[in-house]
C-alpha cells in the first residue's frame, strides 16, 4: 500500500524536474547616467550594445518605479543620489507597451570610488619604559 504512494510521489517529482521554465524577462544593462530626472523619476543611460560587427552607443530611457531598489556602494541609496557620469548596472525589463519603449528598473547598482575616509584622532602615543625580562636562575 505504501508502495504506490511511493511511485506516484516519484512521478510527480520527475515531472516537475523535467518542466522547463519559460525564459525570464529580466535583462542586466551596463552603462552610464547621461541624465536624471527626480520628478518623473526617469534616467537616461548610455549602454553598449552588441551588434554584428562593432559594438553601439544606445541610449535607454529608464523609468525607476516605488518598487525599484536603488544601491551605491552597497548601501541602500534613493534616486536622488545618482549622478551623472555615475557607471550604473541595471537590472530590469522592457515595458511590454511597445510605444512607451522604455527600461523598467528592479535594481540599481553605482560602485563609486570614494576618497579614504580621514584619520581618526588619537592621542599621541606616550612613552613608557620597557621592562626587560629578567633572566631566571
Amino acid at each position: 500500500m505504501l508502495l504506490p504512494l511511493m511511485w506516484a510521489g516519484t512521478g510527480v517529482l520527475v515531472a516537475g524536474c523535467e518542466r522547463a521554465s519559460s525564459p525570464s524577462q529580466y535583462e542586466t544593462l551596463i552603462g552610464r547616467v547621461l541624465a536624471r530626472d527626480t520628478k518623473t523619476r526617469e534616467l537616461s543611460v548610455s549602454v553598449r550594445r552588441k551588434q554584428p560587427g562593432e559594438p553601439v552607443e544606445q541610449t535607454v530611457f529608464c523609468v525607476v518605479t516605488d518598487d525599484s531598489e536603488v544601491y551605491i556602494n552597497d548601501m541602500f541609496s534613493t534616486l536622488e543620489a545618482l549622478q551623472v557620469d555615475d557607471t550604473i548596472e541595471l537590472v530590469g525589463r522592457y515595458d511590454r507597451d511597445p510605444q512607451q519603449e522604455r527600461f523598467v528598473v528592479s535594481l540599481a547598482y553605482v560602485n563609486r570610488r570614494l576618497p579614504p575616509p580621514a584619520l581618526p584622532d588619537l592621542p599621541p602615543p606616550t612613552t613608557q619604559p620597557t621592562t626587560q625580562p629578567q633572566p631566571e636562575g
